[in-house]
């Protein structure tokens, strides 16, 4: 084999000035004094060209090193010597691979017990070596002996490359992540190949990339109290609810009505609005089950309960009206933008007339829903004990709990008059107990006369008598032969399979269960049983 004899010279630098480079025969696997073979040339080439001296000193190879790791590790020194300590043994093993990146090199591990750990290169009689061991009782794990010297030949750096593990090789894009989140796996390919020398999969790139998103999450839910402070914190009862409804199919064996109630039980606890309603959605939930009301106390309800979360309160939140509106225009979708914006003013028209006359036939104040709604709030046999206090606020009592009305700003400690816009079951009892209409204490937004301003407002349709068409020929033409430039929809090639006409349907929605005859649970068929039968 042949290689530049950049170390056989004393005068090294003097060497690499002149135009006459040396060629030698090496005797593979160490050249004269001592060094490496061609590999560590091959390896340090561009660090020995912008700085000879480092060659001079006598622990080259973790000057080398060093250098690596300080450009992968985005700026920060990573010191890796005798007696050095990692607070756990997870940053121990994130800075072993990301020194066998640096390095280009594959590791193993000779040796790994509780209390001490012996990482070997793979290359046979390769010198590399350290061992570490943990510190008494603690997770601290301490550098014993560490010795930093390869003995490659070419071969061996071809056939011995690092592994590729996406959860420490994520480590490298953590940053790139953070500032670019749409970072696609191709890239992540070609970089890799670029930096680190490292040939990765589609797949590979995707599941490195998944675990640097899933970095993100912890930091994310400790910085996020940490800026907008810990009360301001809600979390998305959303979620929670897909949550609470995988952990009820994971542990439970019972049918979908089992689980519709289980989920009726989470929303009267979500949104109970004061903390003796809490108490008692608590109560009935763990008398239905147990678990269920261990996984709600264990999940953080001071962020998503309505009578714990210190902030403004909410109503109930839903979905219904983006669903609604998708299935009222189930068909009108599927048509050209021109003709669906047609067919959606048409439609939009159509609704706002009917709305307009129906509030005309009203035949009080507010519309009929509105006041079925008063109505049975006023049908409710409780009875609170209500003391009056001056500026038309009123105090009430329920049981051990006491909450102020003010009529005239028209709150309750509750809040739901505030967010409902009708009087709540504390107001409706002081509002009878001073011998007035509680329909009168309802909302501007629920009369007439508002909603005689919300429809009052008219649109007309778009005038098309003088629209230009598109011919046989595939031109515009105006209606006086006026040709214009028209613009063509882009060649796209037809997805596989067919196309989707059913939406994906939500997990809370009723869903066939599947039964086993076997050992009769849900969950599975006969076929896939694995239970044991007794």
């Amino acid at each position: 084999m042949i290689f530049f004899n950049l170390f056989s010279h004393p005068s090294i630098i003097n060497t690499l000035t002149t135009d006459i480079l040396h060629f030698v025969d090496s005797q593979c696997p160490r050249q004269e004094g001592g060094f490496e073979c061609g590999y560590f040339v091959m390896r340090f080439i561009k660090e020995i060209i912008f700085d000879p001296t480092i060659i001079a000193s006598k622990d080259i190879n973790v000057t080398l090193i060093a250098t690596e790791r300080f450009r992968f590790l985005d700026g920060t020194s990573m010191s890796f010597y005798v007696g050095h300590t990692f607070p756990d043994d997870i940053e121990f093993h994130d800075v072993v691979y990301l020194m066998s990146i640096a390095g280009r090199f594959r590791y193993c591990f000779k040796r790994n017990s509780m209390k001490h750990v012996t990482v070997v290169c793979t290359v046979n009689e390769c010198p590399w070596k350290f061992t570490a061991r943990a510190i008494g009782e603690l997770n601290i794990v301490q550098v014993h002996t560490f010795q930093n010297r390869h003995n490659h030949s070419l071969e061996d750096v071809v056939t011995c490359q690092p592994l590729v593990r996406s959860n420490c090789a994520s480590l490298l894009i953590d940053d790139v992540i953070w500032s670019t989140p749409d970072y696609q796996p191709r890239q992540i390919c070609k970089d890799f190949q670029g930096q680190h020398g490292m040939q990765l999969t589609y797949l590979q790139a995707w599941n490195i990339k998944e675990k640097a998103n899933e970095h993100r999450h912890p930091t994310l839910l400790h910085s996020v109290p940490e800026v907008f402070r810990l009360e301001n914190y809600a979390y998305c009862y959303c979620h929670l609810k897909e949550n609470f409804s995988s952990f009820f199919s994971k542990h439970n064996i019972r049918g979908n009505k089992d689980k519709e109630n289980a989920l009726q039980f989470l929303d009267s606890i979500v949104y109970a609005r004061l903390e003796h309603d809490y108490n008692v959605s608590m109560f009935e939930l763990r008398k239905y089950n147990d678990t269920l009301a261990t996984w709600v106390e264990e999940n953080a309800p001071e962020h998503w309960a309505m009578s714990k979360f210190p902030k403004q309160k909410w109503d109930k939140m839903t979905t219904n009206l983006a669903e609604s509106f998708n299935v009222w225009l189930r068909n009108e979708r599927h048509h050209f933008i021109c003709n669906f914006l047609m067919e959606h003013m048409a439609k939009l028209g159509s609704m706002l007339v009917k709305h307009k006359e129906e509030s005309n036939n009203w035949k009080g104040c507010i519309g009929p829903k509105i006041e079925d709604k008063v109505q049975q709030k006023i049908a409710k046999d409780k009875v609170y004990p209500v003391t009056p206090f001056v500026n038309r606020i009123f105090g009430v009592s329920i049981r051990r709990t006491f909450l102020n009305v003010n009529i005239m700003k028209r709150t309750c400690t509750c809040r739901g008059w505030e967010m409902l816009g009708i009087p709540c079951e504390h107001t409706k009892a002081i509002i009878l107990s001073i011998d007035q209409n509680v329909v009168d204490f309802v909302q501007d937004w629920y009369e007439f006369p508002t909603q005689e301003l919300i429809y009052s407002s008219s649109f007309s349709g778009i005038e098309t008598h003088d629209m230009p068409i598109v011919d046989n020929d595939g031109l515009v033409r105006s209606i006086i032969g006026e040709v214009f430039f028209s613009l063509n929809p882009p060649h796209t090639k037809r997805p596989p399979r067919r196309p989707r006409k059913k939406r994906i349907e939500s997990q809370f929605q009723d869903k066939q269960t599947v039964y086993c005859s076997r050992c009769h649970t849900f969950g599975h068929n006969r076929k896939t049983c694995k239970n044991p039968l007794f």
